[in-house]
C-alpha cells in the first residue's frame, strides 16, 4: 500500500512539473541561456574594433581573437561598468491598428517595466515607425519624459515596414564616430507583410553580417500571425539577441531579462598589418574556453604599417637669393652663373624620356592585348580536353576594353607570351550541382570574370539555371589575390556557406554558391 502511494505521488509531481515547463515555453521564449557566450555589437574606430559580449564572468584567462587567418591584438579588456561611458537603447513599437485592444495594454504595461528597470547609466529612445521612424522621446535617462511618452502613443491605420526602419537605423549608428554600446528593443505583431518597395530582408541581412547589433524582439500574439512572428524573431536571432512572446504576467520578467543583457564585456582589438586589406574577413573571439563569431569589414591600410591615418605633407621652402645687391642682367652677374649648374634642363629631359618611355609600354600593352590568347597546360587539374574550356570576354578593369577568351588549340604552338609577367595564372570553375561542367580561365593582373546568364556581358556564362541573375558576380585578380563582387544578384552569393554584400577575398578550395548552385574554386 505504501508503494503504491509512493508511486502514485511522484506520477504527480512529475506531471506538474512537466505541465509548468510547457506553460513556461508558451508564455516566454528566450534564444540561448544567459551563462553562454554571446557577441552583441561590432564598432570599428580607425583601426581598431570595439567587440561587446555577454557572459562573460570574468576575463582572467587568456583572451584569443583571430581575424581571418590573422591573429589580433588586444589592446584592452574589462567588464563595464559604464562609469564613464552611456549605453543607448532605442525601442521601437508598432503603432498600427492590427495590435489588439489586448495586446496594447501590455504593450504598455512593457514599457512601464523598461523604463522601471532601466540602468542608471542608460539613455533610451521610444519611437513608432511606417517606414521612417517617429521618435515620441528621444534618447534621455528621464523616467518621467519617457512616460510621457508612452501616455502619447496612438495607434493609427498603416502598414509598418520595419525592414526599412531597422536598415537606416543600423546603418546610420555604423556610420557614426561613438564606440558606446546600442541596442534595439523591438515591439510588434511580426516582420513585413510585403517586401514590394524598400529594403529586402537579404539586404538587412547583409549589413548585420558587418555592423553587428542587437536587435531584442517582443512580439504580439494575434489572430494568425505565427509567420510573421517567426520573420521577427529571425532578426534576434540572427544577432544572437533574447526574443520574447508577450504574454499575460510576463512582461516584468521580460524587463528584468533585457536588464541583465547590459551586464557587458569589451574588447579592444587590433588587427594585424597584412589584415587591413579594406575586405570582409570573419573576426572569432575565445573567451573562458568559448568561442564566438561574426564577420566584420576591414579598413584600408594607407601604408605597409596600416596604421597612419594621417599623411604629413612635406613642406618645401623656397630658395633665397644670398646676395640680394646683384644688380639683374648685369655681366658680373652672368659670369657668375657660368659656375652653378642649370637642373631645369636636365628636368625637363627626364620628363621628355619618361613621356616617350610611357607611350612605348602603352603602344606594347596594346598590341600585346591584342594578340594574346589564353591557353591550359595538359597537366593543369589534370583536363586537357577543349570541350572543357569556355570562350568569352575577360574586362580588364582598367578600362572598357574586352579582352577574348579563346579556347586553347593544341594544333597551334605559337602562344602569346605575357611580356611583364610570364608565369601564367589559371581559374577552374566546377559544378558541384551538375555533372561534367568544367570551366577554366588564364587570368593576369587587373583581369575581371564576370558570371551570370547573360552571354552578352558575362564571360563564364551559367544558363542552366534561372537562380543565377544575368550578371551574377564577378571575379578579379590583383596584387596576387582573387577576390568574389556581388553585382547585385537577385539570390545573392556566398563564399563557403558566408553571404557577401562587398568584394570579399576568395581563395583555392573555397565553395562559390549563386543561387541553386555551388561551385569549386580553385587557382593555380
Amino acid at each position: 500500500m505504501r508503494r503504491s502511494f509512493s508511486v502514485k505521488k511522484l506520477v504527480i509531481a512529475f506531471t506538474a512539473i512537466i505541465v509548468f515547463v510547457l506553460s513556461l515555453s508558451d508564455n516566454i521564449y528566450v534564444s540561448a541561456s544567459s551563462d553562454e557566450l554571446h557577441l552583441l555589437e561590432t564598432k570599428r574606430s580607425g583601426s581598431d574594433f570595439y567587440v561587446y559580449l555577454t557572459g562573460v564572468e570574468s576575463l582572467d584567462s587568456n583572451i584569443e581573437a583571430l581575424i581571418g587567418t590573422s591573429a589580433a591584438s588586444v589592446k584592452n579588456a574589462e567588464l563595464l561598468d559604464f562609469t564613464e561611458e552611456r549605453m543607448r537603447t532605442l525601442v521601437l513599437i508598432d503603432n498600427s491598428k492590427s495590435i489588439s485592444a489586448d495586446n496594447r495594454t501590455k504593450i504598455k504595461e512593457m514599457l512601464n517595466a523598461l523604463i522601471e528597470a532601466k540602468a542608471a547609466y542608460e539613455d533610451m529612445g521610444i519611437a513608432v515607425f511606417v517606414d521612417e521612424l517617429t521618435y515620441l522621446c528621444k534618447f534621455t535617462n528621464d523616467s518621467n519624459d519617457l512616460s510621457a511618452a508612452i501616455d502619447s502613443l496612438e495607434y493609427q491605420k498603416h502598414r509598418s515596414y520595419l525592414t526599412d526602419v531597422l536598415y537606416k537605423y543600423i546603418e546610420k549608428t555604423a556610420a557614426s564616430d561613438s564606440t558606446g554600446f546600442n541596442r534595439i528593443i523591438v515591439i510588434s505583431d511580426g516582420g513585413d507583410h510585403d517586401e514590394v518597395s524598400g529594403y529586402t530582408d537579404v539586404e538587412l541581412s547583409s549589413l548585420l553580417e558587418t555592423n553587428r547589433l542587437p536587435i531584442y524582439c517582443i512580439g504580439c500574439v494575434e489572430k494568425k500571425n505565427a509567420d510573421q512572428l517567426k520573420k521577427l524573431f529571425a532578426f534576434s536571432r540572427q544577432t544572437d539577441a533574447k526574443y520574447f512572446s508577450l504574454q499575460d504576467d510576463e512582461t516584468s520578467a521580460i524587463a528584468a531579462q533585457l536588464n541583465e543583457q547590459t551586464k557587458l564585456a569589451r574588447i579592444i582589438l587590433r588587427p594585424s598589418a597584412d589584415a587591413m586589406d579594406g575586405t570582409d574577413k570573419m573576426l572569432q573571439i575565445t573567451v573562458n574556453g568559448q568561442s564566438v563569431s561574426t564577420k566584420i569589414t576591414m579598413p584600408q591600410a594607407l601604408s605597409n604599417t596600416g596604421y597612419e591615418n594621417e599623411i604629413t605633407p612635406v613642406v618645401t621652402k623656397p630658395i633665397e637669393n644670398k646676395d640680394k645687391n646683384i644688380a639683374k642682367g648685369s655681366a658680373k652677374n652672368r659670369s657668375e652663373d657660368t659656375d652653378t649648374i642649370d637642373y631645369s634642363l636636365f628636368i625637363w629631359i627626364g620628363c621628355g624620356v619618361l613621356l616617350i618611355a610611357a607611350a612605348v609600354i602603352v603602344l606594347i600593352v596594346l598590341l600585346n592585348r591584342k594578340k594574346k590568347k589564353t591557353f591550359l597546360s595538359s597537366d593543369f587539374n589534370g583536363i586537357s580536353s577543349k570541350s572543357s574550356i569556355q570562350s568569352g570576354y575577360i574586362t580588364n578593369s582598367s578600362g572598357n576594353n574586352n579582352m577574348p577568351v579563346i579556347p586553347a588549340d593544341d594544333s597551334n604552338d605559337n602562344r602569346t607570351v605575357n611580356l611583364w609577367n610570364t608565369e601564367q595564372h589559371y581559374i577552374t570553375l566546377k559544378a558541384l550541382e551538375t555533372d561534367g561542367w568544367i570551366r577554366n580561365f588564364s587570368v593576369n593582373e587587373n583581369d575581371r570574370i564576370v558570371i551570370g546568364r547573360d552571354p552578352r556581358s558575362c564571360s563564364c556564362v551559367i544558363d542552366f539555371d534561372k537562380s543565377v541573375s544575368s550578371k551574377h558576380c564577378e571575379i578579379s585578380y590583383r596584387g596576387g589575390h582573387y577576390y568574389l563582387t556581388d553585382l547585385g544578384s537577385t539570390n545573392g552569393t556566398k563564399i563557403d556557406g558566408f553571404s557577401i554584400a562587398n568584394t570579399t577575398e576568395i581563395r583555392s578550395g573555397s565553395v562559390i554558391t549563386m543561387g541553386r548552385q555551388r561551385f569549386l574554386f580553385e587557382t593555380k
